[in-house]
C-alpha cells in the first residue's frame, strides 16, 4: 500500500508533526534542540483514561530487562554504551517511554526504543509475572503517598487488579504502529528522517475492535476529612481545578505556589498535571499551611508587585519546562496525545494576572490530633453561653467543678449544623505553667477522643486548642467549647 505523508506544521514552539501510514507519527521540537548537549526522545501512545495503570506496567516492562545474576542483556548494554537514560510516564491520555541521549546517538536511541517496546509482544507469562512483582514493589508496605494516589486517581483500587488477559488486550489495541508517537526534541535533517523511516515497528498481530475492553463509568472522588497517624502533622491529596489553556494553567499554578509558599509554606510537596483540567497535589503540612489550603477560595494579586512576582515565576517555570522537557511529560506528551495547542508564550496579558482565578479543589485531608499546636490563637475565656440568631450555641463553658458535661456537648455538636464547611468546634483548655502544657494537652485530646468514640461526634467537627491562662479567678481545669466560623 502506497504510503501517504501528511505534514502538519505549527508555529507554536516550532512543532512539526509528520504522519505516514504504517509508521509512528513523528513529532519534532526545534525549540528544545539548542539548549542542551543531550536530546529528549519519547515513544508514546494513547489509551483510555482508566487504563493508565496498565499503561504504566507495559511501559515499565519495555525498559525492565529482568536480568539474573547481574548480567546485562544486549539492549541494556547498548543503552549504557550510547548514554541512553530512561524513564516512563503514564497518565489519563496515554503512556510513554522517555529517554535522553547525546545528539550523535539519536538514531541508535530511536532503534533501541522500537526494539524495547516490540519485545512486550513476545514476553512470556512467567516473565510478565516477574515484571509485575518487580513493578509493584514500590507499593509494598504502608505508603501514604501511594494510598492516596489509588484513592483519587484509581478509585481506591491498587494496581494489582488487572489480569494477564487485560494486559494482552491493552497491547493488541494500543501498541499498533499507526497509534504510536515518536517525539524528538530537536530538528531532523532529511537524511535522518529517511533513516528513521527505515526502522519498522513490527507487531505479531493486528488489532481487532471486538477485543476492546469495556470502559468503566467515571466516578468522582468525595472530599473527605480524616484523622491519620501517618499524616503527622497533616497530609493532603487534592485535585485542583485549572484553566483549560496551557499558558494559563501554568500561570495559575505558579501564582498559587508563590502565594502558598509566601503565606503558609508546606513542609514537603509534589504535584503534576493530570488530564486537561486538573493539577494533582500531595503535600505534608503544618497547621498554618493546612488551614491556608482549607480556607483558600481565590487567587487574587494584592498589588502590582505581586503580579510582577507571579510573572517572574511563570517565566522561570517556562524556561525550566523548555530546557528539561523529559521531566514534564504531564505537559508535553499529554498535550500531544490530546492534540492540544502547544503554545507557551513568554508572558500573559496583564489583565489575566489582575483578574486572578477562583480556587476549587477536591480530595482527601488527613490530619493528626496535634495539628493546630503551631497556630494557637490567644483567646480570653467567656463564662457566658451565647447563641446566634438561629439558636445555635456558639460558646459553652465548664468551670472545672464536678465532671464536664460531655453528653450535653455531644448533642450540641451533632445537632446544630455548622455555618460553613470550613467551620469547626474548638475545645479550648488552659494551663498556667509551661511544664503543665503537655500534660494538659494530653487531657484535652483524651476528652476529644471520648466525644468521638463514645458519643459519635464527627472528628472533622472538633479540634483542640490550648491557651496559657492569665486570669487568677479561673480554674485551669476549665473548658471552653467554641464554634469557630472560618
Amino acid at each position: 500500500m502506497a504510503a501517504r505523508l501528511i505534514g502538519l506544521i505549527s508555529l507554536c514552539l516550532s512543532q512539526v508533526i509528520e504522519r505516514r501510514q504504517g509508521h509512528p507519527t513523528l513529532v519534532t521540537f526545534a525549540e528544545f534542540g539548542s539548549r542542551r548537549p543531550v536530546i529528549w526522545i519519547s515513544l508514546s501512545w494513547a489509551h483510555r483514561p482508566h487504563q493508565w495503570e496498565i499503561g504504566a506496567l507495559v511501559a515499565y516492562a519495555a525498559i525492565w530487562r529482568g536480568t539474573v545474576g547481574g548480567k546485562k542483556d544486549f539492549l541494556e548494554s547498548l543503552a549504557d554504551s550510547i548514554g541512553l537514560k530512561l524513564s516512563i510516564w503514564s497518565g489519563p491520555e496515554g503512556a510513554a517511554l522517555i529517554g535522553t541521549v547525546p545528539r550523535i546517538y539519536l538514531l541508535q536511541a530511536v532503534e533501541w526504543l522500537y526494539d524495547a517496546l516490540s519485545q512486550v509482544f513476545y514476553t512470556s507469562a512467567p516473565k510478565w509475572e516477574n515484571c509485575r512483582r518487580h513493578f509493584l514493589r514500590k507499593w509494598e508496605g504502608p505508603s501514604l503517598q501511594r494510598e492516596l494516589e489509588w484513592r483519587l486517581l484509581a478509585n481506591g483500587v491498587p494496581p494489582t487488579h488487572f489480569s494477564q488477559n487485560d494486559i494482552a488486550l491493552y497491547i493488541e489495541r494500543y501498541l499498533q504502529p499507526d497509534s504510536l508517537y515518536l517525539i524528538i526534541g530537536t530538528n531532523l535533517s532529511l537524511r535522518e528522517k529517511i533513516q528513521i523511516r527505515k526502522y519498522l515497528f513490527r507487531v505479531p498481530f493486528s488489532f481487532s475492535e471486538s477485543t476492546s475492553p469495556p470502559s468503566p463509568s467515571p466516578s468522582s472522588p468525595t472530599d473527605t476529612t480524616e484523622e491519620n497517624i501517618w499524616a503527622y502533622p497533616a497530609y493532603v491529596a487534592l485535585k485542583i481545578a485549572t484553566p483549560l489553556q496551557l499558558p494559563e494553567r501554568l500561570a495559575f499554578i505558579q501564582a498559587f505556589i508563590q502565594k502558598w509558599h509566601r503565606e503558609a509554606p508546606p513542609i514537603q510537596w509534589r504535584g503534576f498535571f493530570w488530564g486537561d483540567s486538573v493539577y494533582f497535589l500531595q503535600a505534608r503540612l503544618d497547621g498554618k499551611s493546612y488551614r491556608f489550603l482549607r480556607n483558600l477560595s481565590e487567587i487574587r494579586p494584592k498589588d502590582s508587585t505581586e503580579i510582577q512576582v507571579w510573572q517572574a515565576a511563570y517565566k522561570l517555570a517556562r524556561a525550566y519546562i523548555l530546557t528539561y522537557p523529559e521531566k514534564h511529560p504531564d505537559i508535553w506528551i499529554a498535550s500531544i496525545l490530546r492534540r492540544d495547542s502547544m503554545e507557551l508564550p513568554e508572558t500573559l496579558a496583564t489583565e489575566v494576572w489582575k483578574k486572578g482565578w477562583s480556587f476549587r479543589r477536591q480530595g482527601i485531608w488527613l490530619y493528626n490530633e496535634l495539628l493546630l499546636m503551631d497556630t494557637l490563637p490567644l483567646l480570653q475565656p467567656s463564662i457566658e453561653t451565647k447563641r446566634d440568631s438561629i439558636g445555635r450555641p456558639t460558646n459553652l463553658f465548664w468551670d472545672g467543678t464536678n465532671r464536664p458535661p460531655l453528653e450535653e456537648w455531644a448533642k450540641v455538636l451533632k445537632t446544630f449544623p455548622l455555618p460553613s464547611p470550613e467551620s469547626a468546634w474548638e475545645l479550648i483548655g488552659y494551663y498556667r505553667k509551661p511544664r503543665q502544657r503537655e500534660r494538659r494537652l494530653r487531657e484535652l485530646h483524651a476528652i476529644r477522643k471520648t466525644l468521638i468514640a463514645n458519643y459519635g461526634v464527627p472528628p472533622a467537627r472538633l479540634r483542640v486548642i490550648i491557651v496559657k491562662l492569665e486570669a487568677q479567678n479561673l480554674s485551669q481545669r476549665a473548658l471552653h467549647l467554641r464554634c469557630c466560623v472560618e
